[in-house]
């Protein structure tokens, strides 16, 4: 039960982690983020099924243009519906990234 565990866990780890390598793929073909601000709006999409919450987006909009934080968040509902990644399986990586 414990392996079947564990097998379920590791799978939505690596559907997670397809689904951010290809977004910040399109995100940096696009805009120009840094790499932590990138990394915790994806984290924050991804953990909310794919929709940024409006109150992160106003914490964001200083820094990131509106035209960006709509591509990221359209662009991880994509690929989380395109990898089978769920919003659970970056739970994980959001404690360790201190999220």
């Amino acid at each position: 039960m414990a392996r079947e565990a564990l097998r379920k866990d590791l799978r939505g780890e690596v559907a997670f982690l397809a689904c951010y390598d290809q977004v910040v793929r399109s995100v940096n073909e696009r805009y120009d983020l840094s790499g932590s601000t990138l990394t915790k709006l994806i984290l924050m999409v991804h953990q909310n099924g794919g929709v940024l919450l409006k109150n992160r987006r106003k914490q964001f909009l200083g820094e990131v243009e509106d035209a960006a934080l709509n591509f990221i968040e359209s662009s991880v509902k994509h690929f989380m519906q395109e990898t089978g990644a769920s919003g659970n399986s970056s739970s994980s990586l959001l404690k360790n990234k201190g999220l």
